[in-house]
């Protein structure tokens, strides 16, 4: 993850924008976090759970 992040994903950031992530545990580390920040943006997560993600899901499970 670290490397697709410096690689591919921050090159083409600017400071100020956010980075918003879900709730894998790879994506919590302090390394990912150390490295966004550098880049003068910010990490924000995804909510554990959404009840508009769940209605989302029943919809596909019909579909």
């Amino acid at each position: 993850m670290e490397t697709w992040l410096q690689d591919c994903l921050l090159p083409l950031v600017k400071p100020g924008q956010i980075i918003v992530m879900d709730n894998a545990p790879f994506h919590h580390s302090k390394i990912i976090r150390e490295l966004i920040e550098n880049a003068g943006c910010e990490l924000w997560y995804l909510p554990k759970y959404s009840r508009l993600f769940k209605s989302h899901r029943a919809w596909v499970a019909k579909n």
